[in-house]
């Protein structure tokens, strides 16, 4: 038995998510599909981040098991029978305790703000045309990086074995005009945590609340605290990092 790890990429607006349902579509179960179809036995992947509905992403990783080798047209075959919001981009051979959900060290998500209407970003941003300050969301982002325990910021429901995360970075910044961009990065998140401290921060550009008031929130380790979630459509998780060297590993392109 061998175990392979596909990177991919998609526009998640259609799916409910990443993670496989029965009620509705998700992009696990496009991928899990067209792999058994071609491989001709039922294929179950594991994917690196549950990405929540109408969540995009630049990349992400999966891996399953598979006895036999890949066919060398595998990708082809993958991405013929993908609609064209899923492209898998390559596929590697890994040792056989890989796992791309847990030998993660951490993962990196954009979010997307327009300040004017755009078709070009049309369900891939926050359409949000009012008065914001960039400066204050950043001293807001600052202070994040400045803690661990994000409760407040987890979805009530969130199944987790504990609240610490250790940010890498927090910023705004202003990356076209009538455009910005938050980058947020960390050794695990969340359930819903990008969306809350997100739309929190949007908040505070908005002066519906203080610094101090930000600071209370995060203490609190409440959830309903955090009362705003950003809209999914701007959220893109653009990089999951593993401290292998992928050059090693046998490769479909």
């Amino acid at each position: 038995m061998a175990r392979y790890v596909l990177q991919l990429c998609y526009i998640g607006t259609r799916y409910a998510g990443w993670q496989s349902q029965k009620n509705a579509v998700s992009v696990q179960n496009k991928i899990d599909h067209a792999l058994s179809t071609i491989l001709k036995q039922n294929i179950e992947t594991i994917g690196s981040s549950r990405t929540d509905t109408g969540v995009h992403a630049k990349q992400q990783f999966c891996h399953f098991d598979y006895e036999f080798p890949l066919p060398d047209t595998i990708i082809r075959q993958l991405n013929g029978i993908l609609p064209n919001d899923i492209a898998v981009q390559s596929i590697y051979q890994v040792p056989n305790d890989f796992h791309t959900r847990f030998d993660a060290i951490y993962r990196s998500y954009e979010y997307h703000v327009v300040q004017e209407k755009n078709p070009f970003w049309y369900q891939k941003s926050y359409l949000m045309n009012r008065k914001i300050d960039l400066d204050v969301m950043n001293q807001g982002a600052e202070l994040l990086l400045q803690h661990t325990n994000f409760k407040s910021f987890c979805k009530t429901k969130s199944e987790t074995k504990g609240y610490n995360c250790k940010l890498r970075y927090a910023y705004w910044k202003q990356t076209e005009p009538k455009h910005l961009t938050f980058y947020i990065s960390s050794n695990r998140f969340l359930y819903g945590m990008v969306r809350a401290i997100t739309g929190t921060l949007i908040e505070l550009g908005e002066n519906k609340m203080t610094l101090a008031q930000l600071q209370d929130i995060i203490n609190a380790q409440d959830r309903k605290q955090a009362k705003y979630a950003a809209p999914a459509e701007g959220l893109f998780l653009t990089e999951v990092k593993y401290s292998c060297d992928w050059e090693k590993f046998p490769c479909w392109k």
